[in-house]
């Protein structure tokens, strides 16, 4: 009997991570991550009259990035036609970031920090056209208000059994559907987003959604609707 459920056990366990590894292999689920650069420009600056001068990569997908100065010596040296991925920077920073992500550049094996300062250009830009919530769990939640109690303004903390750790499944104008976890409110229906993957083995959110671009872009975990 302990043999079976040995046996059951590690089948299991391979499967589990089969099914990670089939939902994490970037390439495979969404091929698009992977781009050319096409161009390389000079950016005319962004919608607060920044970065004016700065260097871009214009993609094979049409999307243009914004290189950071300290990055541009590095950028220098890449070729159009080199093979890169977009990612999110993931490095600590202590003020607002304006560059949030990066670009990978396979061909080079280099890394440079960008900023998104123009999505895919319509009829193939990516749109949210579909948005479910769904909740993961339930759990207390506490609720506090200030009420008078013997003539002193005091908190009272009363917790309701509620639903938590919300998720949206959102689908893309291209057909693909997609959980994610975070910024949820930045994420709605008509919403013209991005999609790139930070190529992590075996991390189940390996994806990142940005929606919005320049210094205003926001982004999210993400990860293929099973």
């Amino acid at each position: 009997m302990n043999k079976i459920l040995f046996i059951l056990g590690v089948f299991a366990l391979c499967f589990s991570a089969f099914s990670l590894q089939a939902i994490t292999n970037y390439a495979e689920v969404y091929p698009n991550s992977l781009q050319h650069i096409q161009f390389k420009g000079v950016f005319s600056g962004d919608r607060h009259g920044k970065f004016e001068g700065d260097l871009m990569a214009i993609l094979e997908d049409g999307s243009e990035w914004k290189v950071h100065p300290k990055s541009r010596a590095t950028f220098e040296s890449w070729s159009m036609g080199d093979i890169v991925r977009v990612k999110v920077r993931t490095d600590w920073y202590w003020f607002k970031r304006e560059h949030k992500f990066q670009l990978y550049n396979h061909t080079k094996g280099q890394t440079v920090n960008v900023m998104l300062t123009k999505h895919i250009d319509y009829p193939s830009a990516l749109k949210i056209t579909s948005v479910e919530t769904y909740f993961k769990s339930y759990g207390f939640v506490p609720h506090t208000k200030y009420v008078f109690i013997d003539g002193e303004l005091k908190p009272v903390t009363k917790y309701s059994y509620e639903p938590t750790n919300p998720r949206k499944v959102i689908m893309l104008s291209d057909g693909t559907t997609w959980v994610i976890k975070d910024n949820l409110n930045d994420f709605q229906i008509g919403s013209r987003v991005y999609l790139g993957a930070q190529g992590v083995p075996n991390v189940f959110y390996d994806f990142v959604l940005i929606s919005g671009d320049q210094r205003e872009a926001i982004w999210t975990w993400a990860r293929p609707q099973k």
